[in-house]
């Protein structure tokens, strides 16, 4: 089995890009690969070479440049998914079960699990049962509890492990091994946790919002998003329609250029990869840095708010 090799999805996904400013940095998108498969959930190594996909009972880790077929591994039960990635393993669940993969498997049971995210130091898990909703540090055993509504969202944080967001459409939480430390009273489309500044950063209906550890909002893009990503250069990737554009959350800058990009969620590491998920096709994109003739666009207007 292997990615096939593609350069037709250019075409479709615009690999020349619009910019909005003369000798301004600009997003292209090149496609390299696609599978066309029933994806359940994929991770991309934090360099972007490697994808490990789960598709039914099996998952596959691929080379994203050159489509080959890097390892099988098929684990306990049919509903194997890929939750996430990072400091060389992917994080696996099935069963009622988290997997390391790295090589190895390493097993952790979490009854009612519902997604798991990696840190430096170990694994976090949130889970459910008869009580409530749970986060819990599996390598601590420290847990804290959330409002039942939280187990319908998912896990983002800073890989130290330090503070996590449960984010989704009931609500949003941040909380560390302690308890909770802010309920931040948004309904979350999608959310991923930038590296520097160190930032939660939010699809919402109040805006792309971006959040520090405690809770505080520290900047606002007025733009209205449900698909978000980390892109090269601290950048955060943000999809409008068929179109995606870069937000600088250090500078408060809406980046020039824009591209037109394939369906799916988007799913990036900060490398000059992003994979774009849907539930028959993964299509794998690069990233490139370059500056191309300037054009008007709509959101020139986008205001920002510190």
């Amino acid at each position: 089995m292997s990615l096939h090799q593609t350069r037709s999805l250019a075409a479709v996904a615009g690999a020349a890009l619009l910019a909005t400013g003369c000798g301004a940095p600009d997003i292209h998108l090149n496609s390299l690969t696609t599978l066309n498969a029933q994806v359940r959930g994929a991770g991309l190594s934090p360099t972007g070479d490697v994808v490990q996909v789960a598709m039914l009972d099996t998952t596959c880790a691929f080379n994203t440049h050159t489509g080959l077929l890097l390892d099988d591994v098929n684990l306990p039960g049919d509903d194997d998914r890929i939750v996430d990635a990072g400091r060389g393993v992917f994080l696996g669940m099935s069963d009622g079960q988290l997997h390391e993969i790295d090589g190895a498997i390493e097993v952790h049971d979490v009854p009612g699990v519902i997604d798991g995210l990696v840190t430096d130091d170990g694994v976090i898990a949130l889970s459910s049962d008869d009580f409530g909703c749970n986060v819990t540090w599996l390598e601590s055993g420290k847990r804290t509890e959330l409002p039942r509504g939280a187990c319908r969202g998912t896990l983002v944080g800073p890989r130290d492990g330090s503070v996590v967001a449960v984010t989704g459409p009931a609500g949003a939480w941040m909380a560390d091994e302690d308890g909770i430390i802010a309920n931040l009273g948004l309904t979350v489309h999608d959310a991923v946790w930038l590296k520097q500044p160190s930032l939660l950063v939010a699809a919402t209906d109040d805006g792309l919002l971006g959040v520090d550890d405690g809770g505080v909002v520290e900047r606002t893009f007025d733009v209205t998003t449900q698909d978000v990503s980390l892109f090269p250069d601290g950048l955060i990737g943000a999809r409008f329609g068929n179109k995606v554009r870069s937000f600088d959350f250090t500078t408060g800058d809406v980046v020039d250029g824009e591209s037109i990009v394939p369906e799916g969620d988007m799913q990036g590491t900060g490398s000059d990869v992003v994979v774009f998920e849907q539930a028959d096709t993964l299509t794998v994109t690069e990233i490139q840095v370059g500056t191309i003739d300037p054009y008007t666009d709509p959101l020139d207007s986008v205001e920002v708010f510190d």
